[in-house]
């Protein structure tokens, strides 16, 4: 991640903007570097929806480096993201229910 001051950091998951310090906390828990690019979408797509909990509005963009793009990023395709995003907000709302 190269941030706006132009510092690069590597991460196996980070976030920029708003919520972005409850979702690094959420995303360095995960073993990303063991899940397939759809898991890992799905849940960081859960963790964002989880951190903005309820905002609407919120615009959500996802990028991957991994194995499977050949190590080359790429952004996540908007179907794949609007797939997870969906997947995750019925994740939450089970959780919440059976809360």
């Amino acid at each position: 991640m190269i941030d706006p001051a132009g510092t690069c950091h590597k991460y196996f998951g980070c976030a920029t903007g708003k919520g972005r310090q409850g979702a690094k906390n959420e995303l360095s828990k995960l073993k990303l570097s063991e899940m397939t690019t759809k898991e890992a979408t799905f849940a960081a797509a859960k963790i964002m929806h989880q951190v903005h909990d309820g905002e609407k509005g919120f615009e959500l963009e996802m990028a991957i480096i991994s194995d499977e793009t050949g190590r080359v990023f790429k952004r996540v395709e908007k179907e794949a993201l609007a797939e997870a995003e969906a997947a995750a907000k019925a994740a939450i709302e089970a959780e919440d229910m059976s809360d």
